[in-house]
């Protein structure tokens, strides 16, 4: 996994990333807020990892911040691109805090990593970017979050 986001994922057994059997997942540059579970696989670093809370993915390369107790993203909503996205907010450890030879060029939306810095997860923060006033869904216009 290379520059994803994985956050606020729900399961019967309750971790948010799982590797069975024999096989291998590779992270890199990559945000894990909840729990990994191995089951026979193993979890491998490439390095810029961000794991909260605590290391329950074993990671252990170079970079990688394990024991962060809040990522502080904002909610999943849309943050332009195509997709939703969870965008690291104003003082994430998560901006700028990336292995920045694994960087890629494109953030999940489409907007260039280029300040010289690259963020963990799926999504660079930019200048022009503003954290929410509200976490409801209101300035998205999803009208099912207003009451």
């Amino acid at each position: 996994l290379h520059s994803v986001t994985v956050s606020g994922n729900d399961s019967s057994t309750g971790d948010s990333l799982r590797v069975s059997s024999s096989g291998t997942m590779v992270l890199t540059n990559s945000l894990i807020s909840g729990s990994c579970h191995n089951d026979g696989g193993t979890f491998s670093s490439s390095g810029g990892n961000l794991e909260s809370p605590g290391n329950t993915c074993s990671l252990v390369g170079p970079g990688d911040d394990v024991n962060v107790a809040d990522p502080m993203l904002g909610p999943l909503t849309t943050n332009g691109g195509p997709t939703m996205t969870r965008a690291p907010l104003l003082g994430s450890p998560a901006i700028d805090s990336g292995t920045d030879t694994a960087c890629l060029s494109l953030d999940q939306r489409g907007k260039a990593r280029s300040d010289g810095f690259c963020d963990v997860g799926s999504m660079e923060r930019q200048p022009s970017d503003q954290d929410p006033v509200f976490f409801d869904g209101f300035e998205s216009g999803d009208t099912g979050a207003w009451y």
